[in-house]
């Protein structure tokens, strides 16, 4: 079957840390002042980006589309919302951890896992379950294992309780990785999340029937490392696909060849 090695990759809408760090490149601003801003923590997509979503339902409408695979973080679970809630497939709509962006700065450090459980009823959360705590599924999947016993131990005696961990958490974290840097995830810990997830990939679509289809709906850098062939010693890409907001590919997980969606 010839789409069998074959799946649709799409970025997330604009984010508002999108617009923000659009606007302070434009003014000659640097990204340190994005990084660890804590208003853009787990951050919505803007106006500009539902719109986006929406031309991108359009898109993916004509394509049978059974599964959607989506990050756990706000901006990939509203882009995913609006592209698929009226799409005739109905896909089954899986939240992955492994899929989140480098968690490395304030957008991609989830918050409120609670209210994402509620606004996504629908999504089908259960990879988290494997956790023994699944508000804090960043931990468990985006840190060293050296420093993951440490940094859990005293996150749990800063927040005793699950409300508290769940609403703070993310806050405390990022003020962590400003002071020290070195904590936060590595492109090669990335790197080892992308080839975990892309062996379920491979195995998610050899079970689909003709003619179905799976969604990733991601982020910019792991989905350029999901798309390259290449990388350098530090585990950063130096090929692969630098994906616009909302933009969509088919992408071959034999030859890593990608053709644009949008222009069909």
């Amino acid at each position: 079957m010839e789409s069998a090695s074959k799946v649709i990759l799409v970025r997330h809408a604009e984010s508002e840390a999108n617009h923000v760090y659009r606007k302070l490149k434009e003014q000659g601003d640097i990204f340190a002042s994005v990084k660890f801003n804590e208003e853009l923590i787990d951050c919505s997509i803007t106006s500009d980006g539902i719109q986006q979503a929406q031309r991108a339902a359009a898109i993916l409408k004509p394509h049978n589309i059974k599964i959607v695979i989506t990050s756990p973080l706000q901006r990939c679970l509203q882009t995913t919302k609006y592209i698929f809630k009226d799409h005739p497939s109905n896909p089954r709509i899986i939240v992955e951890p492994l899929i989140s962006e480098m968690g490395d700065l304030s957008s991609s450090i989830p918050k409120d896992l609670k209210q994402r459980l509620e606004d996504f009823s629908d999504f089908d959360f259960s990879a988290l379950d494997k956790f023994p705590d699944k508000h804090l599924w960043f931990f468990e999947t985006m840190i060293e294992e050296t420093l993951k016993e440490d940094l859990l131990k005293e996150l749990k005696k800063q927040f005793p309780t699950v409300e508290e961990q769940d609403e703070k958490a993310g806050y405390w974290f990022l003020r962590l990785i400003k002071e020290n840097p070195a904590i936060a995830e590595t492109h090669l810990g990335m790197l080892k999340r992308v080839a975990t997830f892309r062996q379920e990939l491979e195995s998610r679509v050899k079970e689909l029937k003709e003619g179905e289809k799976l969604a990733v709906v991601g982020h910019s850098q792991f989905l350029r490392m999901l798309t390259a062939k290449e990388f350098n010693e530090v585990g950063k890409p130096l090929d692969g696909k630098h994906f616009t907001n909302c933009e969509a590919v088919e992408f071959d997980l034999k030859t890593n060849e990608y053709r644009s969606l949008q222009d069909n």
